[in-house]
């Protein structure tokens, strides 16, 4: 890990050490809260970083993006998609640069040179272990890496960056249309004989409700009001713009006793764990046992940048009481014997197990609960298995 500083980036560098303090900030006093934005606004300021940063080799890129990302999710290690966005970013910026080695006509097969391409690890995983381990040539990864005339080095790097951004683009372009991609085959699941539960408030399920609403012509929808935040009350208000949606708000103590007319349930989450489990927002646990109880499937839409590897996920119990909130709206402070004896716990998000998932539906495809994690280990590199 290194100390970022001028010296990293080109011309005035002092925009993009504003910028990511700036992001840091916002993400450590949580001004910038849920996966869509926090990704969003992680894949753009990498964007900038790339853009700018001053490197010799593909090593120092890569730590440099390695070391942004680390200060970033430092700064808020709830919001897993700043990890998945950075090495998603990581990856691509290895399988662009050696594109341009081939481009170039390198020899990439050279195993020192397939070694350096290797994404360094994000969150101290034994990687260097495993790469002491092999059996090739002691060369240093960046000398194997440089185009064969020096002098031509800083336009070979300018151009390379030039694609890397290109390719970062891409990722702040399914970011932004995750909605609409996770939507489109809502029709496909949901139909007009339905009734639909859903808990809370999610940008995706609203989109994806209202795409099933709107193709099949009319749409029974229940929202459990999500005490004691009652984001369900957003949702329905949301979701009553609609035509064709009938929205009913109902208690969360009414779950158990709708269950039997409800035909499908479904979820939004803040993050996917490489088990197929979630971390979503207290309640959904409940929703999802009684679903079971009641064979009733659960279907959960989310967006592939929420899907995190295992080094990110933190025991169960512990991701639960990890991110406690205010809790004022269960306790009354003017009761002063309650507040001095009394300890009150208000989780946001809490654990929920993947067999109480029927299906995944994600921008890039369908996938039961256990295909979660060989899709993660698909995208990784070797140094970066589960």
């Amino acid at each position: 890990m290194i100390d970022l500083n001028s010296n990293h980036f080109r011309g005035k560098s002092r925009p993009t050490l504003h910028q990511i303090s700036q992001l840091s900030d916002k993400l450590r006093r949580r001004k910038l809260v849920g996966s869509n934005q926090t990704a969003l606004e992680t894949a753009l300021l990498l964007r900038v970083v790339v853009s700018n940063a001053k490197f010799k080799s593909i090593d120092e890129l890569l730590e440099i993006v390695k070391s942004v990302g680390q200060e970033l999710t430092n700064s808020q290690p709830k919001e897993l998609a700043i990890g998945n966005v950075t090495r998603r970013v990581l990856r691509l910026i290895r399988e662009e640069y050696q594109q341009a080695l081939r481009a170039a006509n390198l020899d990439t097969s050279e195993p020192a040179l397939r070694m350096a391409f290797k994404t360094p690890d994000l969150y101290g995983v034994n990687s260097a272990a495993s790469l002491g381990s092999d059996n090739s040539p002691s060369r240093s990864p960046s000398s194997a890496q440089r185009p064969s005339h020096p002098t031509n080095m800083d336009d070979f790097n300018r151009k390379s960056t030039t694609v890397m951004i290109q390719a970062i683009q891409e990722v702040i372009d399914e970011i932004e249309t995750v909605y609409e991609q996770v939507s489109k085959n809502a029709s496909s699941h949901i139909r007009a004989t339905d009734v639909v539960l859903t808990f809370g408030k999610s940008k995706t399920v609203e989109s994806f409700i209202k795409s099933a609403a709107s193709a099949s012509g009319g749409l029974t929808v229940y929202v459990a009001e999500t005490a004691p935040f009652y984001t369900g009350r957003e949702m329905v208000k949301s979701l009553s713009e609609q035509s064709g949606i009938e929205c009913i708000l109902i208690p969360d103590s009414s779950i158990f006793a709708i269950m039997p007319r409800i035909t499908k349930v479904v979820l939004g989450t803040h993050a996917v764990l490489s088990n197929g489990g979630l971390i979503s927002q207290s309640g959904s646990y409940l929703a999802c046992a009684i679903a079971e109880l009641h064979a009733t499937p659960v279907i959960c839409v989310t967006g592939q940048f929420k899907l995190s590897s295992i080094r990110d996920n933190l025991e169960e119990n512990d991701f639960s009481s990890s991110d406690y909130v205010n809790s004022a709206k269960m306790v009354n402070y003017d009761d002063g014997n309650v507040v001095n004896n009394v300890d009150v716990a208000v989780p946001y998000y809490e654990y929920v197990k993947p067999e109480f998932i029927s299906v995944f539906i994600t921008n890039d495809g369908e996938f039961p609960p256990f295909t979660i994690h060989r899709l993660l280990h698909e995208e990784m590199t070797e140094d970066e298995e589960l």
